[in-house]
C-alpha cells in the first residue's frame, strides 16, 4: 500500500466517532460544545476597520469561486471580539466588474478602514488594486496567484512557481511522468512537464473528453492535468471519470467548494481521491501534533461557534450560514494580519498599518491558524509552505452539522500528501 493511500485511510478513522453514526435530520439543531481558546488578544486603541471585498453577484462573475472562502473574515472578527479587540469588518460585493471594483474600494476608504482584505480574485481585481494603491491602503489578497502586485498589496496566496513545484509533487506521488495538460479558456497553463497540451474552451469538454480517450487508448500518457476555473475543472473532470481512470491533478481552482458541488451536481465521482496544490491548512491539519493542529482548532472552534449563532451574519450581512460553511483559513489569517500591523504601528490609519507590514513576519504565535507570512515582499506566504495535496470525502468533523450539512451530502477536504507518497 502506497504512503497516500494509507494516508486516506487513517483520516476517516481520526475523524469517526459514535455521534458520526448516530448523526440524523435533527443533527444541525444541536449547538457544539462551546470550544475553549479561541480567543485573540491584541493592543490596538478604538476600532480597527477591515474592508473584505467579494464577488457574489451574477452567474459566473470572476471571483465567486472564493466568496464561500472569504467567509473566514468574520471568524477573525468574532476570535479577535472574544479577546476584547474591537475590529469591524466591513464587507462590499464589486458584482465581479473593474466599475464594481473602484466604487467598493471608494466605499471602503471613505470608511476609513485600515486596510482591505481581497476575497475575490480575477482581471477585474487589478483595477481595486490600483485604486487602493493611489489611496495609501494596504491589501491582503489571500487568494490572488499572480507575478506581479502594485505597490501596498501582499499575496499571501501561492506564488505560481510554488504552485507548478508543489503540482509536479503531486504527480511524482502517483508517479505519473507522462500527464496530459489541459487549460481551459484564458487560465495559466500550469508549467510542468507534458506528455500531450491543448487548450479548450469553456464549451469545449466534448472534445477534450475526446482527446484524453484517444491518448489513454494510444497508452501517450498516464495522467490529466486541468487548469481552470473550479466550475470548468468540475466539468471536465465529470467527463473525464467517462473515459479514463487516471490520476486528476488541478490547479488550487479546485479547492473552492464549487467544485465538488458541480462535479457531484453533473454526476462524477468525488471519491477518487484528486490532487493540487496549496499550503496544509484544511480541517484535516486539525488532526497534526504541535502549533499547526492547535492553531487549526483554534480556528475551526470560532468557526462552529459562528455557525450555531442564528444571529451571525456573513461578509455582506446574510445569514452566517448561506456562504460560512467553508469558510477557511486564508482569510481569517489576512485580517489578523492586517490588526497585528495595527498593533505594530499603535495606529489604525492605513498609511500607518501599510508602514509596518514590511517589518512584520506572523505565525501561530500571534494569532495565524495556517502557515507563517512574512510581509518584508510582496510575497508573503513562503513557496515552502506549498505542499502537494490531495482529496477524501472523509469528514474531519471540526465543522458543526449547521456548516457541513446532512450527512448524505459529500464534499472535498484536502490534506498534504505525505512525503514519499
Amino acid at each position: 500500500m502506497t504512503a497516500l493511500a494509507a494516508a486516506l485511510l487513517v483520516l476517516p478513522l481520526a475523524a469517526c466517532s459514535d455521534d458520526d453514526d448516530e448523526r440524523d435530520d435533527d443533527a444541525a439543531d444541536v449547538a457544539p460544545v462551546p470550544p475553549a481558546q479561541v480567543a485573540l488578544e491584541a493592543e490596538v486603541d478604538g476600532p480597527v476597520r477591515i474592508g473584505v471585498v467579494v464577488s457574489s453577484v451574477g452567474s459566473g462573475a470572476e471571483g465567486t469561486d472564493v466568496l464561500a472562502l472569504a467567509q473566514g473574515a468574520r471568524v477573525a472578527e468574532r476570535r479577535l471580539a472574544d479577546g476584547g479587540v474591537e475590529v469591524e469588518v466591513l464587507g462590499r460585493d464589486d458584482r465581479g466588474t473593474a466599475e464594481g471594483a473602484v466604487a467598493v474600494v471608494d466605499e471602503l476608504v471613505a470608511a476609513g478602514v485600515s486596510g482591505i482584505v481581497l476575497g475575490t480574485t480575477g482581471d477585474h481585481t487589478s483595477a481595486a488594486l490600483a485604486r487602493a494603491a493611489e489611496a495609501g491602503v494596504p491589501v491582503l489578497a489571500p487568494y490572488l496567484v499572480g507575478d506581479e502586485v502594485p505597490e501596498g498589496t501582499w499575496s499571501t496566496a501561492p506564488s505560481p512557481d510554488a504552485v507548478d513545484a508543489g503540482m509536479a509533487e503531486a504527480l511524482a506521488a502517483v508517479s505519473a511522468s507522462r500527464p496530459y495538460v489541459l487549460t481551459i479558456g484564458s487560465a495559466d497553463s500550469p508549467a510542468v512537464e507534458a506528455a500531450r497540451a491543448d487548450t479548450f474552451g469553456a464549451d469545449g469538454v466534448g472534445a477534450a473528453v475526446t482527446a484524453v480517450a484517444g491518448a489513454v487508448e494510444e497508452d501517450a500518457i498516464d495522467s490529466v492535468v486541468l487548469a481552470g476555473a473550479a466550475a470548468d475543472q468540475a466539468r471536465f473532470v465529470q467527463g473525464i471519470q467517462t473515459v479514463a481512470d487516471v490520476p486528476v491533478v488541478l490547479t488550487p481552482d479546485a479547492l473552492s467548494p464549487v467544485f465538488a458541488d458541480v462535479l457531484a451536481d453533473s454526476g462524477g465521482v468525488l471519491s477518487a481521491p484528486f490532487l493540487t496544490a496549496g499550503p496544509d491548512a484544511g480541517d484535516a491539519t486539525t488532526l497534526a501534533d504541535g502549533p499547526a493542529g492547535d492553531s487549526a482548532a483554534a480556528y475551526f472552534a470560532a468557526l462552529r461557534s459562528l455557525s450555531a449563532d442564528p444571529a451571525a451574519v456573513d461578509v455582506l450581512g446574510r445569514p452566517f450560514d448561506v456562504n460560512g460553511a467553508d469558510a477557511d483559513i486564508a482569510s481569517h489569517d489576512a485580517v489578523v494580519a492586517l490588526v497585528r500591523a495595527a498593533e505594530a504601528a499603535g495606529s489604525s490609519t492605513p498609511s500607518d498599518v501599510a508602514a509596518a507590514l514590511p517589518a512584520l513576519t506572523l505565525d501561530t504565535g500571534d494569532g495565524l491558524a495556517g502557515p507563517a507570512l512574512s510581509f518584508a515582499t510582496s510575497q508573503a506566504l513562503a513557496d515552502d509552505a506549498v505542499v502537494a495535496l490531495t482529496s477524501t470525502t472523509q469528514d474531519p468533523g471540526v465543522r458543526s452539522a449547521v456548516a457541513t450539512g446532512p450527512a448524505e451530502e459529500q464534499h472535498l477536504f484536502w490534506l498534504a500528501v505525505p512525503t514519499g507518497a
